[in-house]
């Protein structure tokens, strides 16, 4: 079962807000793949104390083409406010690869004079 494969597995990044390219006009940055990241190493996946290297058994997880379901994670950057009302940088997710999320159409907020409410799973015309 997946949940007890990835159970022991902890996934480590390190980056400078300096080094964090959020999008024009937008408080988050772009997408980006779980499974591409940890192949790239800008994430590393070990054990809870950090002295096992869990990078190939991740790989192997992410990459599996047997699985009935999409594997992976959607990761990004945003600004988001805090209770005392200040900012902070925090790191946001998604249980689905970032292809899935970049592709469907649905999610995009304008698409050709329609809405999409989320409330409602509906789409709104504006003629």
């Amino acid at each position: 079962m997946l949940s007890e494969e990835v159970e022991n597995i902890w996934l480590h990044i390190v980056t400078w807000p300096r080094d964090i390219k959020l999008n024009l006009n937008s408080v988050s940055s772009n997408w980006m793949d779980l499974a591409e990241a940890i192949a790239s190493g800008t994430i590393l996946a070990m054990d809870e104390k950090g002295e096992e290297d869990k990078q190939e058994a991740m790989r192997t997880i992410l990459n599996n083409e047997n699985s009935r379901t999409a594997v992976g994670a959607a990761l990004r950057w945003a600004v988001g406010s805090t209770a005392n009302g200040g900012l902070e940088l925090q790191l946001q997710s998604l249980p689905l690869p970032e292809a899935f999320i970049s592709s469907k159409p649905l999610l995009k907020v304008l698409i050709l004079n329609k809405h999409f409410c989320l409330k409602n799973l509906c789409t709104l015309n504006h003629d």
